[in-house]
């Protein structure tokens, strides 16, 4: 048998055997399953740092015990490098990933909100002026009074650009520091 029993000491005692690293690996995802989530960066890490090294000595140990080749091992171990990577370069928090994805979030959130108003102003297609002084049903068709409107979209950049009327949904910065979402 490879592997010691499952009620051998090896499996707790700190060291670097091959049960221990294996432990203190199942350790790591037993308490990050289960304690808090709170964590702060340099926590984070640390930690995500200990586990790559444990999972890497884990292999190692594996790779001689099992008799596996240098390039299965290091094939293994660029994997592990992959994805420890991309979990550690993912956004920690709200204004992180706010950081990350501003613009991305930008351009959804102009595509989607456009979107609802071209879905919702085919109900309201014609404006009637003087309906509260007469009578008569006076319908204005919306693109007979508005046909080409100049906004500015950016930080005064001095491009004007053609907006059809339902394309009414700009971000806008102004004073604040926080973006505002214009809908006209």
């Amino acid at each position: 048998m490879n592997m010691a029993r499952l009620n051998d000491a090896a499996w707790i005692n700190d060291g670097d055997e091959l049960e221990n690293l294996l432990y203190k690996i199942k350790k790591a995802r037993n308490n990050a399953m289960h304690e808090s989530l709170e964590i702060t960066k340099s926590e984070f890490e640390e930690k995500t740092k200990e586990l790559r090294e444990d999972l890497i000595a884990t292999l190692t140990k594996a790779k001689e015990r099992f008799g596996k080749s240098d390039t299965e091992l290091k094939k293994e171990i660029d994997n592990i490098e992959v994805v420890m990577n991309r979990i550690t370069g993912e956004p920690l928090d709200l204004d992180d990933f706010l950081r990350e994805y501003h613009s991305e979030l930008q351009e959804h959130i102009i595509s989607r909100v456009a979107d609802q108003l071209k879905k919702h102003s085919t109900y309201g297609k014609h404006v009637n002026p003087l309906s509260f002084l007469t009578t008569n049903k006076v319908q204005l068709p919306i693109n007979k009074i508005y046909t080409k409107i100049k906004v500015m979209q950016g930080r005064l950049e001095g491009k004007e650009k053609i907006v059809d009327h339902l394309d009414l949904i700009k971000l806008v910065q102004g004073q604040s520091t926080k973006p505002q979402v214009l809908v006209v």
